[in-house]
C-alpha cells in the first residue's frame, strides 16, 4: 500500500511541476456553438483566431498543440461536412463536446 501511495504522489509532483501552456488559459474560455442536438462544436479556424495567431505561425505544430489542451479540457476533436456560402460542402476540422 505504501508503494501505491508514493506512486501516487510522484504523479502529482510531476503535474505540478509540468509547465502551463500559454494558451490553456484562451482556450479554456472558448465556447462552441450548440447544435439541436445538443453538441457543441467549434471549427479549428476559429480556435486560431481566438488566439491571435497570424497566418505563418498556424503550422502543424500549432494544432497538435492545441489538440492537446482541447482533448484534457474534454472536447473531441472532429471531421465535419459544412456547406458554404456558394452551396458547396466543404471539409472541416474541430472539436466537439456534449454539454
Amino acid at each position: 500500500m505504501a508503494f501505491i501511495t508514493q506512486l501516487r504522489e510522484l504523479a502529482a509532483r510531476a503535474a505540478a511541476a509540468r509547465p502551463i501552456d500559454p494558451w490553456t488559459a484562451k482556450l479554456r474560455q472558448l465556447r462552441g456553438r450548440k447544435g439541436s442536438d445538443g453538441v457543441e462544436r467549434i471549427a479549428t479556424d476559429a480556435i486560431l483566431d481566438a488566439l491571435d495567431l497570424p497566418r505563418h505561425q498556424r503550422t502543424p505544430e500549432a494544432a497538435k498543440r492545441i489538440k492537446a489542451i482541447m482533448v484534457e479540457h474534454g472536447w473531441t476533436p472532429v471531421r465535419a461536412t459544412h456547406v458554404t456560402a456558394r452551396g458547396r460542402a466543404a471539409r472541416v476540422r474541430g472539436y466537439a463536446r456534449a454539454t
